[in-house]
């Protein structure tokens, strides 16, 4: 142990005053307007590798979570006046993978690092991970006539989910230049953890020309453009994108992925078109089928509505498992009242294709449903989908339900299904803009035994489901209407649901703290508690002007304040509001979600959030869009429309070492694997290897603290 002990300290004395690392950046200028979003026309900004600290926030419950902000959307304007693009629908990969990860990142510290133009120089960081966790995500954004769509892959080192190493990749746009010619529209969509992006084009005019497009953000080049063109699309980089679907006039909305790491291969796409087939493949043609809803080819048999939910988890309930479960919304079935209400629920091969016996079909009950957690009776008699209304079907996002395979209530090996869907109770004339929502839950056993309860409700007659302060705590406030929280604003108030490993059910919403004059737009966390198959409110973070959540970014050292996440737009939901393919179904790491509770942070492996965030580059706490109709265009302030990502801040405390020295497998024993193991996170500046003060340094302190837990062993 002495040699191990004198080759540490050699090889370390040398490099032992490393600087903390950095990601999210601001512009070198410092003058407010272009900012340094990625310049969707540079080549040099169509791939770039950065690392991304997340930034501990704390919920409602005093639950901590990681907060980074992960992608802007591009510059497709060029000097127009505004930071960048809109963010439309956007999507995490429900599966994550384990694979080898070698390569540079760029890193920073400084406000002005960064890797655009308008940005100085960043670092350079040398990572090789032998087992990386890695995930991925997609956005797509417009202005004017142009779509692009943008993805992320995600490495984590596998005993730390605070640093993510990214891979930011612009995969397709419609036009080669500022104010060129476009003839497509694009929709997101899915993703998968290999970084296929699964997309919808049109020819611009909606439901014109239907194309199914992937793209894999790993293939794709730095310095090489992926253009699409023509309405019947092509690609311009073809080594990264193949088209599945080219042209057809049936009316298709967009698609959805069933992971490479289910189906092999490229991974397979998921569709729906408006003759009520199911279409899937891997490559060009798709088959078509009907066979997916229940009761098919019966006269009572349901017809579907909206996109596609798809988890990689089977359900043991099920005649035939399959290899991953998907839903879609649905309309009419037995013993289904007739309205667009339910959730059709069916497993699939790897292939994609139906399973045969394995479907399930959840109708709300059209009478009153109660709130198991706190007794709550909705009338929900006239009840009906407000999502899969206007724009949502060619745009995005996905999906209107979710379903998942969680962990047992009663402990057994078996895991129980619960699926989820957002209805309006028809208290305005129409349905897409109703703002009176609920969230009905169900839950199914393997053994076929079936529940129902609310999640969450906004009903300006009946009530609004309370924000408490903990598990079982007191009220702190409550979601609302969102024409009770912002006057003359539409429905709906409540996005789709999104569960995570554990069963919980993420949403956005609008609501109003007991001690706050005004309300806010509130991402929320509904705790599931297993036992009494009932929903708590957490209210995870908050957007709003001067009142939203407002962070130091851990890389650019510049405060940025959460302003804004869209809902609904003037007629229907947003396409660039919060869907169930927001948040993965994986937990942090990759860690079993049986080994915590619902309310751990661990079962949370990713959500992502499309918001409005401006950084503070005055430094006078106004946080004012300088592009903004009521701000000050000579503010020195950026702002972004941006994906945001909230991880589990799971580090190597979470793993079975005896001690902080015992980072390298195998656990319970120090040796020279954990030498090479600290060498390594200490060259990456990992936090891993931060184990002495002061913290968020990387010095010989670290190294005399190391040595000092070596030498201790682990206990016997």
């Amino acid at each position: 142990m002495q040699n191990v002990r004198n080759a540490l300290i050699v090889a370390l004395v040398a490099g032992a005053a490393a600087p903390a690392l950095a990601q999210d950046s601001v512009s070198a200028a410092g003058t407010g307007l272009p900012g340094d979003g990625p310049n969707a026309y540079d080549a040099a900004d169509q791939v770039d590798n950065f690392v991304l600290d997340l930034v501990p926030i704390s919920t409602s419950w005093g639950t901590e979570f990681g907060l980074g902000h992960l992608h802007k959307s591009p510059d497709v304007d060029g000097p127009s006046g505004f930071f960048g693009s809109l963010v439309s629908a956007q999507a995490i990969s429900p599966d994550v993978i384990v694979a080898p990860l070698s390569g540079d990142f760029a890193f920073w510290e400084t406000a002005g690092a960064g890797v655009t133009a308008n940005n100085s120089a960043p670092q350079m960081l040398s990572v090789d991970i032998e087992n990386a966790i890695q995930q991925a995500t997609v956005f797509s954004a417009f202005s004017g006539d142009s779509n692009t769509i943008n993805g992320s892959v995600i490495w984590l080192d596998p005993t730390d989910s605070t640093r993510l190493y990214v891979k930011r990749v612009l995969a397709a746009n419609t036009q080669a230049s500022v104010g060129a010619p476009a003839s497509l529209a694009l929709g997101v969509g899915g993703v998968d953890a290999d970084g296929n992006v699964y997309f919808r084009g049109d020819g611009g005019a909606t439901g014109t020309i239907n194309n199914y497009v992937r793209t894999n953000l790993c293939d794709r080049s730095e310095g090489v453009f992926n253009t699409l063109t023509g309405t019947s699309i092509s690609a311009s980089d073809s080594a990264s994108t193949s088209v599945l679907l080219t042209g057809t006039t049936t009316a298709h909305t967009v698609p959805q992925a069933l992971p490479a790491s289910v189906s092999g291969g490229a991974g397979v796409m998921l569709g729906q078109n408006f003759n009520d087939q199911y279409v899937f493949g891997s490559s060009s043609p798709m088959t078509a089928t009907s066979t997916h809803l229940f009761g098919a080819g019966a006269p009572s048999g349901s017809t579907h509505r909206g996109a596609i939910a798809s988890t990689p988890n089977t359900f043991a309930g099920f005649a035939n498992p399959g290899a991953a479960t998907l839903a879609i919304l649905a309309k009419g079935g037995t013993p289904d009242s007739g309205a667009t209400e339910t959730i059709n629920v069916w497993a699939v091969d790897a292939s994609g294709a139906p399973v045969a016996g394995s479907r399930r079909l959840f109708d709300p009950t059209n009478g009153t449903i109660t709130d198991n957690a706190n007794g709550f009776m909705l009338n929900t008699v006239n009840g009906q989908s407000v999502h899969h209304y206007s724009q949502t079907g060619f745009n995005g996002g996905s999906a209107q339900v979710d379903v998942q395979v969680v962990p047992a209530a009663d402990g057994s090996v078996d895991g129980d299904m619960i699926a989820v869907v957002t209805l309006g109770e028809n208290q305005a004339s129409r349905f897409d803009t109703d703002p009176d929502n609920y969230i009905v839950a169900f839950r199914e056993t393997a053994a076929g035994v079936r529940e129902e309860t609310l999640v969450a409700y906004t009903s300006f007659v009946q009530g609004n489901k309370e924000i408490l302060d903990g598990p079982g705590g007191s009220r702190v406030g409550e979601i609302l209407p969102i024409d009770a929280a912002f006057a003359g604003t539409t429905g709906p108030s409540v996005s789709s649901p999104a569960i995570d490993s554990a069963g919980n059910v993420w949403f956005v919403a609008p609501f109003q703290l007991d001690s706050d004059e005004f309300a806010d737009t509130g991402l929320f966390r509904a705790v599931y508690n297993p036992a009494a198959f009932s929903y708590e409110l957490e209210l995870v973070f908050r957007a709003g002007f001067g009142s939203g959540t407002t962070v130091t970014g851990a890389n650019s050292g510049v405060p940025y304040q959460l302003q804004f996440i869209s809902i609904s737009d003037s007629n229907s939901i947003s396409s660039g509001a919060f869907y169930s393919s927001n948040v993965s179904t994986a937990a942090a790491l990759n860690l079993d979600p049986a080994d915590f509770e619902p309310v751990d942070p661990e079962t949370n492996g990713g959500v992502v959030v499309a918001v409005e965030l401006v950084y503070d580059i005055a430094g006078d706490g106004d946080f004012e869009d300088p592009t903004s109709a009521a701000g000050d265009p000579s503010s020195l302030d950026e702002s972004y429309t941006s994906l945001v990502y909230v991880g589990a801040m799971t580090t190597v405390d979470a793993f079975p070492g005896c001690n902080r020295a015992d980072i390298g497998l195998p656990y319970g024993t120090l040796d020279i694997g954990d030498v090479v193991a600290f060498l390594t996170a200490f060259g990456q500046m990992n936090p891993l290897a931060d184990i002495g003060a002061p913290m968020g340094t990387y010095d010989i302190g670290d190294v005399v603290a190391f040595l000092t837990l070596f030498g201790q062993g682990c206990p016997q």
